[in-house]
């Protein structure tokens, strides 16, 4: 049970990380690329 525990809140933690790694690149490629290149990005990866 305690192992089942640790293995959630490791899951839980690496979500969260990823979420938020992901926050902070979606607002590096934004700027990064600007209006019109992001659009084309979010465009072309759908």
């Amino acid at each position: 049970m305690q192992r089942t525990s640790i293995n959630t809140g490791v899951l839980a933690l690496s979500q969260l990380i990823t979420s938020i790694l992901g926050f902070f690149l979606f607002i590096y490629i934004a700027r990064y690329l600007g209006e019109v290149g992001y659009g084309k990005y979010r465009f072309a990866s759908q």
